[in-house]
């Protein structure tokens, strides 16, 4: 690390501060939208400043893309920002819950069956002493056809009983059918379907009781923060076991190498991103618009079978301790559209999500919170990687849609059970 570096590390931790200021002017909650996306590219953006791993020099072609989605997230929340004060000092409306109980215990039958008929299945082939001792296994092979989307609709499982708790409605029970859902995502072998449920949970806890920054929340981020690191610390070591162990060019001992592959992750996207705005050993695109409109490329390959399939990964490239294969937000959709996708997209990305925060935050729909709080979820990963994959879009139509019918389902019985 170098002077350079320094600079660079006050610089990103100045603008992510100033991201939770202006939020707490404007909305009265340092935790929005605005300091979400902001605050956390920033954090990753001067933690990679630190250097903890020979990484590529990030050049001045990319810093700029990065401030320029910066500034265009910012317009884009801003059309939100003072022009709505008004509306933001109205008082929220009484809570509703209506349909939130069926929906919880529904989320985790659907979840559950997502996750115990797979490990049937594995176990009936390997042998439950084989599976235990050779828990890589589940990686490449847990997340079954059809089945892996019911198991991914267990993300929703814990922030649904965060809801239930804080509007006095969960049981004791609940939580172990909780501890079940999260199982199942730790199961499937991905990463990140543990961290998105635990992300949203966060998000809900600060929409729900974060109006100013303190000691406690501190304490909260930090005890978060830790649960992540240790979760990937524990999956490196008995399921992502075929990468490497110590990477080139650290300056962690030997001892603390097991730190060395979070912090890849946490900051590898951007030099991994400074290769494509660079043009430097560019990887061809399979099919136009690959990241942002994968979705519809899935259902039309893998679904429909209408065109060839899709692959499921983005290209690697040499970060030079080891190859990513992620570029964030900003750099995949760059690799997409250019220059003007990022500020399209950006722009467009900075004015939905703060709509639905304010409608979340005013409302007294629970859908509407969870909507908000799983969307947000694409702002809080988005220095890893754009993420509006065809799993993610499922999740999300599956709160908007199933927790609208319960609710709407909920009030219309309850004319019938008073005339009765």
């Amino acid at each position: 690390m170098n002077a350079s570096d320094v600079l660079w590390i006050l610089f990103f931790l100045s603008v992510g501060t100033a991201s939770l200021w202006l939020s707490r002017q404007w909305y009265r909650q340092p935790i929005s939208p605005l300091s979400i996306y902001i605050g956390i590219n920033s954090f990753s953006l001067a933690l990679y400043h630190l250097r903890l791993v020979r990484l590529r020099q990030i050049s001045g072609g990319t810093y700029l893309v990065v401030i320029i989605s910066f500034i265009s997230f910012f317009v884009g929340a801003s059309l939100y920002g003072p022009l709505t004060a008004r509306g933001r000092r109205q008082a929220p409306r009484l809570p509703n819950f209506k349909g939130l109980d069926g929906f919880f215990y529904l989320t985790v039958l659907v979840s559950t069956v997502g996750w115990t008929v797979p490990l049937y299945i594995l176990v009936q082939r390997y042998g439950l002493d084989f599976l235990l001792s050779n828990l890589w296994v589940l990686q490449p092979e847990f997340q079954m056809k059809y089945l892996g989307y019911l198991n991914v609709l267990g993300i929703a499982v814990l922030p649904t009983f965060l809801i239930r708790r804080t509007l006095g409605r969960s049981r004791r029970f609940d939580i172990l059918l909780v501890g079940s859902s999260l199982i199942g995502l730790v199961l499937a072998g991905i990463k990140t379907y543990f961290i998105y449920s635990l992300v949203v949970s966060v998000i809900l806890y600060a929409l729900y009781r974060l109006n100013r920054l303190s000691i406690k929340h501190f304490f909260v981020i930090f005890l978060v923060f830790t649960i992540i690191l240790v979760f990937f610390v524990s999956y490196d070591a008995t399921i992502d076991i075929f990468s490497a162990v110590q990477l080139p060019g650290s300056s962690l001992p030997e001892s603390l190498a097991f730190f060395e592959r979070p912090y890849v992750y946490f900051v590898g996207s951007w030099p991994a991103m400074d290769i494509l705005v660079s043009d430097q050993a560019h990887p061809s695109q399979p099919i136009f618009g690959y990241v942002t409109l994968q979705p519809l490329w899935k259902i039309l390959g893998d679904g429909l079978g209408l065109i060839e399939p899709v692959p499921p990964y983005l290209p690697a490239v040499d970060i030079t301790s080891t190859e990513f294969n992620v570029y964030a937000f900003i750099g995949e959709v760059y690799w997409d559209f250019g220059l003007a996708g990022v500020v399209l997209l950006s722009l467009t990305f900075g004015l939905i999500t703060t709509r639905l925060y304010l409608k979340a935050r005013s409302g007294s729909s629970w859908v509407d919170k969870l909507l908000y709080a799983m969307v947000g979820y694409l702002l809080a990963i988005s220095f890893f990687s754009y993420f509006l994959r065809f799993e993610t879009v499922v999740l999300i139509l599956y709160v908007y849609i199933v927790g609208r019918l319960l609710s709407w389902n909920s009030s219309r019985m309850v004319p019938q059970i008073h005339a009765a």
